[in-house]
């Protein structure tokens, strides 16, 4: 226990919105790399000014104060832009699973009364939003207007986003979206920040649901901030030039405090699409990590097990933040050697 004295000066509470955290990591490092992803590294000029454009675009199409707009994207630098991004307009993000099925993304956006999907043309092997989502909607592809839906079963969504170069039937494209970002200015946008109260609720997450339905956790600003900053300055003791690592999902609370965290000092948060041990391990080493937040034991052993383990560098690596009870001696002794 903390006695008063002497012992207190160290702590201090620290709770903000969300758009004033990347702001303020913003103001310390501008030049800095914010985020890095395979592939993809922007600083937190490049973040902040992506930020705000694709604010612009939002309040473009009536997002406001208290709206509840979904995120369906990849973990990715576009999901923490448009993350800030629905923060400085003072609506709510509803993280949506980037596994879902159509069934499910029909749930959560009646359950989370949505009134905009943001998602990206994405099609891999394992990935289609576009076509996930008109599975979910099926009157979206005859939809008379994009900017004003009226769908069976979600009577509150007016607006599709797709960003990227795809177009399809009842979707904003990207093309439209940038059009209508140019007739709001920055300061409509700072406006609407100034407006956001730390007790406002600034995101919604879906439990996994795996004896029922998922169910909507609110989390306010304060919450999310107050713990990342938290865990970065007391916990972990994050220093401006850190370098944290995880590859966890950004729609997972896990990942998002870790990012929230590096980005309140002014560090670097690195991050990945899913899970895989060889880029992990190659992360690890060419973007000397500093932190690394990877809490499952499973994730361990693939990385200790996979062929790359013995020549990867991980010299930079201080710290490891781990949430498993026993560790396998196996793993334990392959961070040791």
């Amino acid at each position: 226990m903390v006695t008063q004295g002497e012992d207190c000066a160290p702590f201090r509470i620290s709770a903000t919105t969300l758009g004033d955290l990347l702001l303020k990591g913003w103001d310390k490092s501008p030049t800095k790399e914010a985020l890095v992803f395979p592939g993809e590294r922007k600083t937190y000029d490049e973040v902040v000014r992506s930020v705000m454009d694709r604010a612009r675009g939002l309040k473009a199409l009536g997002i406001g104060r208290g709206d509840h707009v979904g995120i369906l994207l990849p973990s990715s630098i576009e999901f923490v832009e448009t993350l800030f991004a629905i923060a400085m307009c003072g609506a709510v993000s509803v993280l949506m699973n980037a596994r879902y099925k159509a069934p499910e993304m029909a749930y959560v956006a009646q359950n989370a009364d949505l009134a905009a999907i943001i998602t990206n043309d994405m099609v891999t092997e394992h990935v289609d939003f576009g076509r996930r989502l008109v599975e979910a909607f099926p009157g979206l592809p005859k939809a008379s207007d994009a900017c004003a839906l009226a769908l069976d079963g979600a009577p509150l969504l007016k607006r599709i986003i797709m960003l990227g170069g795809r177009s399809m039937p009842g979707f904003v494209d990207q093309a439209t979206f940038d059009t209508a970002a140019q007739r709001v200015g920055d300061a409509e946008v700072h406006a609407s920040r100034l407006t956001v109260r730390v007790r406002d609720t600034a995101m919604i997450l879906y439990t996994s649901g795996t004896s029922a339905n998922p169910k909507g956790c609110l989390l306010s600003h304060e919450a999310v901030t107050r713990e990342a900053s938290n865990l970065a300055n007391y916990r972990w003791s994050f220093q401006p030039d850190e370098r944290a690592w995880s590859p966890l999902p950004l729609f997972h609370i896990a990942a998002m405090l870790c990012m929230l965290g590096a980005m309140d000092v002014g560090g670097t948060f690195i991050g990945q699409p899913h899970f895989d041990a060889g880029e992990s391990l190659r992360q690890i080493e060419d973007e000397r990590v500093t932190m690394m937040f990877l809490p499952f034991v499973t994730f361990h052993q693939a990385m200790i097990t996979h062929p790359d383990w013995d020549k990867t560098d991980m010299s930079s690596v201080r710290l490891q933040n781990r949430c498993f009870a026993f560790m396998p001696e196996r793993v334990g002794q392959a961070y040791r050697e």
